[in-house]
């Protein structure tokens, strides 16, 4: 069963296609999980980040330190950003968590920033173990620059597909990191291989999954038009994602499905000629 990620900035979009999608991206918290605690949290940061925890809980906040660093590592190589705040990771233990233990929670904005997480030691099921904790925390961690692009900016889209945001964030966390998360992650990535090889790997259906099929489209984003664009498109002021797409990548919607299937059916050893091209 996948990990779950839960997000409080929403993404309610009717995006199965480029042309004519549409959204609402807005950046909401779900619930105050940071209520759920009573007294004081205790706290270390550093020039990069704040860490809140629990009384007794100072090993998963050193580590859950380190871990954001790793994050922070790793998004900036492939999205170099800066920040205007600290963003501050809530570590709870499982008397406060209100959450399944498979979540992780991000509240984000142009503004601020924080991510919600169970401790490491109060994990009871050994899935989410240290490579669980790096891959999401890249994940989480790469809505806080991405959302404070989008927000920032002057004028410009806000909306986007679930599978920009949420795959960009899977592309950093499965395919960027370490080469013992891309083993842990990959099953989740296989039903995308299916997709294109039986003729299924239109946008329309590999976009559905927002995190695997999106962790392959912002792949092939990087590989195809580079790390610039992709950039180039978060920050766009074009009014709408499509017309984003046309402006920083130079194509047209129709262009940029035909050479996601050109470069899937690479990716995956699939006949572009016989699946696709008729068509």
């Amino acid at each position: 069963m996948k990990s779950k990620i839960l997000l409080s900035v929403f993404v309610i979009c009717l995006i199965f296609v480029l042309v004519g999608c549409s959204g609402v991206v807005s950046p909401i918290a779900e619930e105050n999980q940071e209520e759920n605690v009573t007294g004081e949290w205790l706290s270390t940061e550093n020039e990069f980040f704040i860490i809140k925890y629990c009384s007794g809980y100072k090993n998963d906040a050193e580590k859950i330190l380190n871990y954001c660093h790793f994050a922070r590592d790793t998004v900036m190589s492939k999205y170099p950003h800066k920040l205007p705040y600290k963003p501050a990771v809530l570590v709870y233990d499982r008397l406060h968590w209100s959450l399944d233990e498979g979540t992780m929670m991000t509240e984000c904005g142009s503004t601020s920033g924080e991510v919600y997480i169970l401790a490491p030691s109060d994990q009871t099921n050994p899935y989410y173990d240290t490579l669980w904790y790096q891959k999401n925390i890249i994940h989480e961690y790469t809505h806080l620059p991405f959302y404070y692009d989008l927000y920032s900016k002057p004028q410009g889209y806000r909306d986007c597909p679930g599978w920009f945001s949420q795959g960009l964030a899977e592309y950093f966390g499965i395919f960027c990191s370490t080469s013992s998360i891309l083993q842990k992650f990959e099953w989740g990535l296989s039903e995308i291989k299916n997709l294109v090889k039986n003729g299924d790997g239109y946008l329309m259906f590999v976009g559905a999954d927002v995190y695997c099929g999106g962790a392959y489209i912002a792949k092939y984003m990087y590989e195809v038009y580079g790390q610039d664009k992709v950039a180039n498109l978060i920050k766009s002021d074009a009014l709408s994602f499509s017309q984003a797409i046309n402006k920083e990548l130079n194509v047209t919607s129709g262009e940029f499905e035909d050479e996601w299937l050109k470069w899937a059916c690479k990716e995956f050893n699939a006949d572009y000629e016989q699946l696709y091209a008729s068509e």
